[in-house]
This record gives structure tokens, C-alpha cells and sequence, in this order.
């Protein structure tokens, strides 16, 4: 019977592939962010004010991203950029595929409910048009506001069981993340005991 290789094994034959590559994959997304916010301030200083949506600026961002990549990666021959059904990433020597994404403070992508999603954080899964058994990893901006003012890091996550197992700041510390569940939280509704007469009892802090 076949063995399969453990999540550690997994990570660090990945992170031998990926780690040279770092400060490319960083440039790629730091430009791409760059280009966004150069076409919102073009906006405003045309005297256009708007609000544009983070999912906005995520598109505008993907757009010029698969140029960016290709620019960065275009003298290394065991590096290829691949767009599968319109989403960029890059593929390290036909082991290793890293798709792109914006994501929040808890290296959570912003589309948890679609197949590309839980095909990249579960590593048994398979997609369409990369070979099999492919090591998937997860890189994006996370930006420090809603408004992405500035960049708080450039991350790049390896997730196993739907969970954050491993990340690393492309241009910082490594930091290791153990079962962190991704599973949003649901919001647990207040009810205040009635009294036995019917009338609602106030809740207000301070009864012992």
C-alpha cells in the first residue's frame, strides 16, 4: 500500500520548492496592490469620490496580477504561471501550486464558501487542470484597513483539514499556527427569562 506522506514531510518538501522564490512572489503582490490603489486615487483626484468595495479592489488587483507574476518569474524556467477558469497561480516545478488571494488578519481568504476555497486548504483534493497530489499553498496581501491603506504583510499559508497549519510573512518571521479553526462562529441570539406573572425580568449586569 501506498504511504502518504505526513503534513510535516508535506511542508518542508514544499517550503524547499517555494522559499527561494519569496522575495518574487512579495514584488508581484506589492505591485499588483499598487497598481489598485493608483487606480482609486486616479479616481479622486478626477473628482470621482467613491467607496470601492474590497471585493473591487480584489478584482482589479487579480487582473494586473498574472502580468505581475509573469514579469517576476519570466527567467525561471521551473516556475509557471497558470489560469485555471480565470484564477492566477503559479505552479513551482509541476509539485507545488500557490494561488493568490487578498486575506484578513487570520491569513482567512474571502471566499471560504466557494470550491477553490476547500480544494486549496484541504491538500487530499484535487483540481482540474494541475496534476495530482499537487502541495497547495495560499499567498495574498493582507491589508492593515478596510480602506487598504497601507500592506500589514504579504503571507504565504499552507492549510491541511480546512485549518491554518503553517504561515510565513514572505519578507518576515515565520510563525507556526496549529488547528486554527476557520469555521465562522455562529452569533449566539440574547433571550431574557420571563418572570412567572409574564412580565420580562430587565437584565441589567449587576444581579449576583
Amino acid at each position: 500500500m501506498e504511504q502518504i506522506a505526513s503534513v510535516p514531510e508535506i511542508l518542508e518538501e514544499a517550503l524547499g520548492i517555494v522559499q527561494p522564490h519569496y522575495d518574487r512572489m512579495n514584488a508581484a503582490l506589492m505591485s499588483s496592490y499598487r497598481e489598485t490603489i493608483y487606480v482609486k486615487d486616479q479616481q479622486r483626484e478626477r473628482g470621482v469620490i467613491c467607496t470601492m468595495t474590497p471585493k473591487t479592489k480584489g478584482c482589479l488587483m487579480s487582473d494586473t496580477l498574472a502580468y505581475h507574476l509573469t514579469k517576476a518569474f519570466d527567467d525561471v524556467a521551473d516556475v509557471e504561471v497558470r489560469i485555471i477558469n480565470s484564477v492566477v497561480g503559479l505552479l513551482f516545478s509541476g509539485k507545488v501550486y500557490v494561488k493568490f488571494n487578498k486575506m484578513d488578519e487570520n491569513n482567512s481568504p474571502s471566499i471560504q464558501q466557494r470550491k477553490w476555497y476547500k480544494a486549496i486548504t484541504n491538500q487530499g483534493q484535487e483540481i482540474d487542470g494541475l496534476p495530482q497530489r499537487v502541495i497547495k499553498m495560499w499567498a495574498g496581501i493582507v491589508p492593515v484597513d478596510k480602506q487598504w491603506s497601507d500592506v500589514a504583510r504579504c503571507s504565504l499559508v499552507y492549510y491541511e483539514g480546512g485549518t491554518v497549519a503553517w504561515f510565513t510573512d514572505l519578507v518576515g518571521t515565520t510563525v507556526q499556527q496549529l488547528s486554527i479553526d476557520m469555521t465562522p462562529q455562529q452569533t449566539m441570539r440574547r433571550t431574557t427569562p420571563k418572570k412567572k406573572d409574564g412580565e420580562q425580568e430587565a437584565n441589567t449586569g449587576t444581579n449576583n
